[in-house]
């Protein structure tokens, strides 16, 4: 089989080896029909974070499960089925609390785990969701980024009626948008790019802020910063409300400081959110039942051989989502 191999920043080869084995009893090898490229993959292909090279990234994919191990129960081979990236142990105290994401023995795909952007994988069977065939390819490779909107979205701990403004109209930040409106919520999103910006009004957003051309002088009772970036991040203490809460998904390349008078004079709630805990079948029914619209989010559709070019095209922001059909 074929896969995707980042040897440095802006380099990579694509190398050949041997298909991965079943190798235990709850395995599953899954054939790769669609990998999504996310923010992440980019920074390690630009090398804006840190990584050790060479690395196979890529965390996003919709397959078909070809074999499974004589434990497996929750799918069976000609499933169509999507992994949740980050492989948990499932014994600690965080896993058994229902914070998985906090495991200290966590391997994340595509970082210190080897990544999806190869023609085959093997994933455990806890980490394995079947998808029905409604969900098309294009689609379910926005399940996972769903996954990381919903789980920020359940931590802000919407009341209708409230204002929720979204910084950063990337993935994550539209589908943070639309499930925001899902609970009730009156939802505006900002962002640099004014394309960004005209997809997330198309897909509900009750209002935009284009940050390149105005400030925003409004306030409102939950920031949801999916942007990551210092200036974002130092400003969401002023947008918020006194009592207002902020969760922050998005993640900085660098240290960042915040105004910390604000947040303890005005009794703001600040969380961190990190990656998803039980959010994917919510996720892939919300796909499912057309109540979350991700089709439009993916902009470009290409080859196994042009990964690095939809990375690139992240990098320009001239995609939001790229697919690659395989």
């Amino acid at each position: 089989m074929r896969r995707f191999v980042f040897t440095g920043p802006y380099q990579y080869m694509i190398e050949n080896v041997p298909d991965p084995k079943v190798e235990d009893d709850k395995d599953v090898l899954i054939e790769v029909k669609a990998m999504g490229i996310c923010g992440t993959d980019m920074h390690f292909y630009t090398g804006k974070r840190k990584v050790d090279y060479p690395m196979v990234a890529g965390h996003e994919c919709v397959g078909i499960v070809k074999e499974i191990g004589s434990k497996v129960r929750n799918v069976k081979v000609g499933d169509r089925v999507t992994i949740a990236p980050n492989y948990t142990c499932g014994e600690c105290n965080y896993c058994r609390g229902g914070r998985n994401i906090l495991c200290l023995e966590k391997k994340v795909v595509g970082y210190n785990y080897p990544g999806i952007f190869a023609e085959k994988i093997v994933a455990p069977a806890p980490f394995v969701y079947a998808i029905p065939d409604s969900i098309s390819l294009e689609e379910g490779i926005v399940i996972e980024t769903g996954t990381v909107a919903l789980h920020a979205v359940n931590k802000a701990d919407i009341k209708v009626g409230e204002r929720v403004i979204v910084m950063g109209a990337g993935t994550v930040g539209i589908l943070a948008m639309q499930f925001a409106k899902l609970n009730g919520a009156k939802v505006y999103i900002a962002d640099l790019n004014k394309k960004r910006l005209e997809l997330a009004k198309k897909l509900g957003a009750d209002g935009t802020f284009c940050t390149a051309e105005e400030q925003i002088t409004e306030q409102f009772d939950i920031v949801i910063d999916g942007a990551g970036a210092p200036p974002t991040i130092k400003q969401s203490t002023s947008l918020v409300v006194n009592g207002g809460r902020i969760i922050l998904v998005g993640i900085p390349s660098v240290p960042v400081e915040m105004d910390m008078v604000s947040v303890i004079r005005r009794e703001l709630t600040i969380k961190g959110s990190v990656a998803c805990t039980t959010e994917f079948p919510d996720v892939i029914n919300a796909i499912a039942e057309k109540k979350l619209r991700v089709r439009e989010m993916v902009t470009h559709t290409l080859r196994f051989e042009e990964i690095a070019l939809g990375i690139e095209l992240m990098e320009k922001q001239e995609a939001i989502k790229p697919a690659i059909l395989l």
